[in-house]
């Protein structure tokens, strides 16, 4: 990257952040300056990783704790600054360490890309679960062996655990090879679709467009040629861009430029993806400049609790958005089946936390972007 300000980098404890900010810090001439995030509920925190890895390069390290308030105080701002419906809720956390960062550099590098170039991600371990399960599931039992699952792994809480990756991934399985495709949505599924849009906006495949491109995506190859088309190009660069942006800075993501991805392109799969072994070739050009297993160490994430939310302090505004009045007149939602699935979340009857989050965020852009437009 070239640069005329002084450039830093976003340090999450990962194992392509790690990489990133050991490069920048062997190719600069002085102390780099790397920022990280923390959370104020400990099971989510994982600076102490990233503070590993600051120590070993010898950086200026910056840690941001932040707080569930931290979050929502910016809502708003950082929902509406898309000008399009955006439900990537990790959108939060980017904007606000994007905004701390902003006081020390105005150019950060990321490890974004790390997983789609280089197969990192468990969604891409389980892509073969399909054709294993359609070969020993004749396709007419396929219903009650879902029926049953989904009861048994039915949650009322705003959880990602055992039970919502089963649960996601059977509810995934499709004996005309859209399995990929079905796995990456957290949204609607285009069955529920069906089910909560009126007759006039129902849409047979919105991943039609896609799907022409990449047919039946079977192997790591496809997998992620697939999240390169949707994943990356349509929620985490924007994302990333967006909010950084709007905080004033900007991000560069070094794993996505074209020389990088067109080679690994270009390796057999088993380079990338070979057992559990995730992120093998990058793991094993790196794997004596950081402390023994600590690239074998997987990422927990941060989990934004907008089931918990929905239920809370955005729940009165989320109630106007399936006001009577409110939906006849944008006639777009299933008055019945829309409001349904609403209230069930409300009331914990069941955790739609996905599902209603994604339609909060269309209806919040529905009233203050498009309605104030026209």
């Amino acid at each position: 990257s070239v640069s005329d300000v002084a450039l830093g980098a976003f340090l999450s404890g990962g194992v392509a952040s790690s990489i990133i900010s050991l490069c920048l810090s062997k190719q600069s001439d002085s102390k780099i300056d790397t920022f990280s995030i923390g959370f104020d509920k400990k099971s989510f925190d994982e600076t102490e990783k990233s503070r590993l890895v600051a120590n070993l390069i010898g950086s200026n390290h910056h840690e941001f704790v932040i707080s569930e308030k931290d979050l929502t105080a910016h809502l708003d701002e950082i929902l509406l600054n898309f000008d399009e419906p955006f439900a990537d809720s990790s959108a939060l956390p980017s904007y606000i360490v994007a905004s701390k960062t902003a006081d020390y550099v105005k150019v950060a590098l990321t490890g974004d890309g790390g997983d789609e170039v280089f197969g990192g991600y468990n969604k891409y371990l389980i892509g073969g679960i399909n054709q294993k399960y359609t070969s020993l599931v004749p396709k007419f039992l396929h219903q009650s062996v879902l029926k049953v699952a989904n009861a048994l792994t039915k949650q009322k809480g705003d959880e990602r655990g055992l039970k919502f990756k089963v649960r996601k991934a059977l509810n995934s399985i499709d004996y005309d090879d859209s399995f990929f495709y079905n796995i990456i949505k957290l949204g609607f599924s285009d069955k529920e679709m069906s089910i909560y849009l009126n007759e006039k906006n129902r849409v047979k495949n919105p991943l039609a467009y896609y799907q022409q491109k990449i047919p039946n995506p079977k192997n790591l190859t496809g997998f992620r040629n697939v999240d390169k088309m949707i994943s990356l190009e349509g929620d985490m660069i924007v994302k990333v861009d967006r909010t950084s942006m709007l905080a004033s800075m900007e991000c560069r993501a070094p794993f996505l430029t074209r020389e990088i991805w067109n080679y690994t392109l270009s390796l057999p799969d088993e380079y990338l993806l070979k057992g559990n072994n995730k992120k093998m070739i990058l793991k094993k050009a790196f794997e004596n400049e950081f402390p023994e297993q600590f690239l074998e160490k997987s990422k927990k994430g941060f989990g934004v609790p907008v089931g918990d939310w929905l239920r809370q302090g955005m729940r009165s505004e989320l109630l106007s958005y399936i006001d009577d009045k409110f939906l006849e007149e944008q006639d777009i939602f299933d008055i019945q089946n829309i409001k349904k699935i609403v209230l069930n979340h409300l009331n914990s009857v069941e955790d739609n936390s996905f599902k209603i989050w994604t339609f909060y965020c269309f209806q919040k852009w529905y009233k203050n972007t498009y309605l104030a437009t026209k």
